[in-house]
């Protein structure tokens, strides 16, 4: 997995050197303004002797984006490049896992972030208790079919049928144990 940097870089290559066969690129920081990345693309592109300012470039390696920044590919938009920065300035891995779950769809990743996010939860079956218990609104559920509850089985059929997705962390705690967090995201429509 890549070491995590506190930057966002990319290693844009100018395709005409590129296709001539020399590697003229460099790793250029991502910032947080599209006319600056911009401004740094094209004093790239001035550099190269195989290419003018408005030559065409390619993004060939991404660090800083916790190992899914292929998802972007090799020509998104600057404001795409500018926005999953913000986003994992904000959010952290989590924004680069959704980024990469909605294949470089950065728009995606911020509705889901502000809008459907359902919250952190060590496992599935838990969060289909917090919801049955939600719904019971302080309610006992009577012993005699308490016994028939499978909150297993419940979250399992969220899951598959697509009315939720999750985003899985693991972590390991001082005894080497695997930890687990699970952070739930509804696919239903918004109000």
């Amino acid at each position: 997995m890549e070491r995590q940097t506190d930057t966002c870089q990319i290693y844009v290559a100018p395709l005409a050197a590129y296709s001539a066969g020399h590697d003229t690129g460099a790793w250029i920081t991502v910032e947080r303004y599209e006319s600056a990345l911009r401004s740094s693309i094209s004093a790239l592109l001035t550099r190269c002797p195989y290419s003018t300012p408005q030559s065409d470039w390619a993004i060939h390696d991404y660090q800083g984006f916790y190992g899914v920044g292929h998802s972007l590919g090799e020509h998104p938009a600057l404001a795409d490049l500018v926005k999953a920065v913000e986003l994992i300035g904000e959010y952290g891995e989590m924004a680069a896992k959704l980024i990469d779950y909605f294949c470089g769809d950065v728009d995606e990743a911020v509705r889901h972030l502000q809008d459907k996010y359902l919250g952190c939860f060590s496992s599935l079956d838990e969060y289909a208790q917090e919801v049955v218990n939600s719904q019971l609104q302080g309610q006992e559920i009577p012993v005699v079919i308490a016994a028939y509850v499978d909150y297993t089985a419940m979250a399992a059929d969220w899951l598959l049928g697509g009315e939720i997705f999750t985003i899985e962390f693991s972590s390991f705690n001082e005894r080497a144990e695997e930890e687990k967090t699970i952070h739930i995201f509804t696919n239903r429509p918004t109000e």
